[in-house]
């Protein structure tokens, strides 16, 4: 019994990313219409695991791999190369959301708090204000620039966020 995540990407609507997150993670391209899948890369630690996937809307071929372990794995598909980032935090990636106006910007919730990350220069840009109670998602508010929301499942709460703000 295995179990996947899976990311259509809206800029090249002819591949699916797949994730298989249990012992390890394999990450494989399916590309659809050819029905044919390319392993794209492994990591066999038995620890580790994935949360989540996201295709970068505005970068072809680029995403972004949250972690049990609190990294992030960024990968150019087109390219092959792959690097990581890490806060300073041993929490899970719980989800991670690219903006839609920049295709550097990358903002990533843990456990209790919520980072923005340039990926082109690798750097932690914001650590924003540590929540109580666990964050469930993150979402960029397409029609604010700056502006985004998380939300709590277990308290039903949702908090808007400004990105030059940090709390």
């Amino acid at each position: 019994k295995c179990r996947y995540l899976v990311e259509y990407d809206l800029t090249s609507p002819s591949y699916c990313l797949m994730v298989q997150v249990d012992k390890g993670l394999a990450v494989s391209l399916w590309n659809i219409p050819d029905n044919k899948v390319q392993s794209l890369f492994q990591v066999k630690k038995s620890n580790s695991g994935a949360n989540c996937v996201k295709w970068n809307p505005t970068r072809d071929g680029y995403f972004a791999l949250g972690t049990n372990e609190g990294y992030i794995i960024l990968f150019n598909s087109k390219t092959k190369s792959r690097s990581f980032l890490k806060s300073n935090t041993e929490t899970s990636v719980v989800d991670l959301q690219w903006d839609h106006l920049s295709s550097i910007y990358l903002l990533v919730a843990y456990q209790n708090y919520i980072s923005l990350w340039d990926t082109e220069t690798q750097n932690e840009i914001h650590v924003f204000e540590q929540q109580g109670a666990r964050i469930t998602s993150i979402s960029w508010m397409n029609w604010a620039a700056g502006n985004f929301i998380s939300t709590n499942a277990l308290t039903g709460v949702i908090k808007i966020w400004n990105a030059s703000q940090k709390q």
